[in-house]
């Protein structure tokens, strides 16, 4: 059970509620799709221009992934997707014409771990995780781009202050990419709502460069390679892009199964593309029993304290059992019984 969790480990993505608490021996497996649509970039100076001659470009990703808990601290999970992408340019060899060009195939994969801290109403979820890309970049096809096709590392951690049915929080991170690709600071904050079984959450999140493109001195060649295949997009495969989108998601859980949905758009950015955002998703999440001495010692709350919780045993007999009194009925003493005996053999003679 737990080596099939580990293959098929947590789906955790990046639009979806902010996390909770891990809880020993759960696991988790999910799947969500997300379609980006756009017609417009933020240009290196942060206006919103549409693309060329009514280029147009859209990608849509599907997850599939699952998470496993060993204790209240820690969590891995790890996650595979797949892409689709349609690009629709000005033809230029025709003018006057479009051109429309599709890809589809795995993107990439992704393994990481969670560990949390509680301190006071305040917790802390410190996250490490490793994106692998199963393609890579060639400027020689012209296939437009499944995603960024870099391997990225990401270090960060989570904020989420506990006041009951509403929590804020914030997410600060660090996001090592190679082949020459900027490196990023990925921010979010928000504020979850629970009632019951049912949650929305707001946020505010984007990205931002902390070190520059190796191609940041020489951008023709890159911004070349992307009007041909991605209708000239800065969705994937900018140089140095930033970013900031306003979302709004929403959910409810039924039993074992999660159910949740968002909308997100762009609101500001620079080499980065202007756009809409939907999503959906679907869990499962359950719990491997542990022994009766790991669960003791795992939650000494839960168990059924005898000297702590006594009672009045009179409290569970009736009303009107406790009123009556019992009639003892009184036995009739040893001459009176001998005399009575006499008196039957005398009238038998």
């Amino acid at each position: 059970m737990l080596t099939l969790l580990l293959v098929f480990a947590v789906l955790c993505p990046s639009h979806a509620e902010r996390p909770r608490a891990p809880r020993p021996g759960a696991y988790t497996i999910s799947g969500d799709v997300d379609y980006f649509s756009t017609s417009r970039n933020f240009s290196s100076g942060g206006s919103s221009t549409a693309l060329f001659r009514g280029a147009k470009f859209s990608n849509t990703q599907f997850g599939l992934g699952g998470s496993y808990d060993f204790d209240k601290m820690w969590r891995v999970f790890a996650n595979i997707s797949a892409a689709s992408t349609s690009a629709t340019s000005n033809d230029p060899l025709i003018l006057t014409n479009n051109i429309t060009r599709t890809n589809s195939g795995l993107n990439e994969g992704s393994v990481g771990v969670m560990s949390w801290f509680n301190l006071g109403p305040i917790a802390l979820a410190p996250t490490l995780s490793l994106t692998y890309p199963f393609w890579r970049v060639n400027e020689d096809s012209e296939d437009p781009l499944l995603g960024e096709g870099a391997m990225q590392v990401l270090a960060g951690s989570w904020g989420i202050w506990r006041l009951g049915q509403f929590e804020p929080f914030v997410f600060a991170g660090y996001n090592y990419r190679d082949g020459g690709r900027s490196t990023l600071f990925p921010y979010r904050a928000g504020l979850n709502f629970r009632i019951r079984n049912w949650w929305i959450q707001g946020e505010y999140r984007g990205t931002v460069t902390v070190s520059d493109d190796t191609d940041n001195n020489d951008q023709i060649p890159r911004l070349t390679y992307t009007t041909a295949v991605n209708g000239g997009s800065f969705r994937y495969y900018a140089v140095n892009p930033e970013s900031a989108e306003a979302a709004i998601e929403t959910g409810f859980r039924y039993r074992g199964f999660g159910f949740y949905g968002g909308f997100a758009t762009t609101t500001s950015g620079s080499n980065s593309a202007d756009g809409n955002l939907i999503y959906a998703g679907i869990s499962y999440s359950g719990r491997i029993k542990l022994t009766p001495r790991t669960a003791v010692e795992e939650h000494p709350e839960e168990q059924f304290e005898i000297e702590q919780d006594q009672y009045d045993e009179t409290l569970f007999e009736e009303e009107g059992a406790r009123k009556v009194k019992r009639k003892v009925r009184k036995q009739p003493s040893v001459d009176k019984l001998l005399h009575e005996t006499e008196k039957d053999l005398q009238k038998g003679n």
